[in-house]
């Protein structure tokens, strides 16, 4: 059984923020977590940056997974399903597995994954799960976000602030006609933070339905003006109602937009801080 803090109900979402600046040891005990072909492809990036945000946010989220599955870390096999979406493979691995054996696909994108995990507990008793826990990951800056829900799919998303200038492609991209009109109408200042919140609702939005950047950003509504909560307003008919979704702002540093949106009513969304001394690292 998870420990208390781990627990979710079918409607929890909890949201993890991850700083992006630990010390080496948390590191190493991080990347001690890792698969072989993690490792593999932390090892490729060419700079130790991007190799350092790779094995942190992976290895966290093994570390969390872990907590709410109540497993090792280790045995967090993340995998892709043959339709691309990630998961944990039915049968956990042994630690540092034979990757030519495993086929593990698990870091075709490693940076931001949404993913529906099988509670791996019950599946190796044979027996039909009585859960999934479904997780999404992304970061920006200093900053990473590690979404866990039950029962239900979630996407999440931050940004770090910056100006407009070299970004109208963007707006034209993301914004629809009429969200661009109500945007113009906002003072230079107001417009940048607004961007952003549209950005990353929009975005969360397109990860729960497991189309993230794939998705046509402008084919879907949501509310940005100052004062107003996270609303979805509008949304292709395939993906559902908007008025069956939850759309949360979620709290963030004041250089940062973020938000999370899931596919069901009434999600409550906790959020929390990642802590090396209270979630296990291997």
């Amino acid at each position: 059984m998870p420990a208390p803090g781990f627990q979710l109900a079918s409607d929890d979402c909890h949201v993890w923020t991850l700083p992006l600046e630990q010390p080496p040891k948390v590191l190493e005990q991080l990347r001690c977590s890792l698969s072989q072909e993690e490792i593999r492809r932390a090892d490729r990036y060419r700079f130790a940056q991007q190799r350092r945000q790779f094995i942190l946010t992976r290895g966290a989220l093994r570390g969390l997974l872990g907590c709410y599955l109540d497993m090792a870390p280790e045995h967090c096999r993340i995998t892709l399903s043959e339709s691309g979406k990630p998961e944990l493979a039915a049968t956990p691995f042994e630690h540092r597995p034979d990757v030519s054996r495993s086929r593990d696909r698990s870091l075709m994108h490693p940076d931001d994954v949404s993913a529906d995990v099988a509670h791996a507990s019950d599946q190796t008793k044979g027996q039909p799960m009585e859960h999934t826990v479904r997780f999404n990951v992304a970061h920006a800056g200093d900053q990473a976000l590690i979404a866990i829900a039950r029962d239900v799919q979630v996407g999440v998303d931050i940004e770090l602030l910056r100006p407009l200038d070299e970004r109208q492609a963007l707006v034209d991209m993301i914004l629809s006609p009429t969200e661009k009109e109500r945007w113009q109408l906002l003072s230079e200042e107001m417009r940048i933070r607004a961007f952003y919140v549209l950005w990353t609702r929009k975005e969360a939005v397109a990860k729960a339905i497991g189309q993230g950047l794939l998705m046509e950003l402008n084919t879907l509504g949501v509310s940005f003006e100052p004062g107003l909560p996270a609303t979805l307003l509008e949304i292709p008919e395939m993906y559902g109602r908007p008025q069956d979704w939850t759309l949360v702002a979620l709290d963030a540093a004041a250089e940062y937009a973020a938000a999370l949106a899931a596919p069901a009513r009434g999600i409550r969304v906790v959020q929390k801080t990642w802590h090396p001394q209270g979630v296990p690292l291997h």
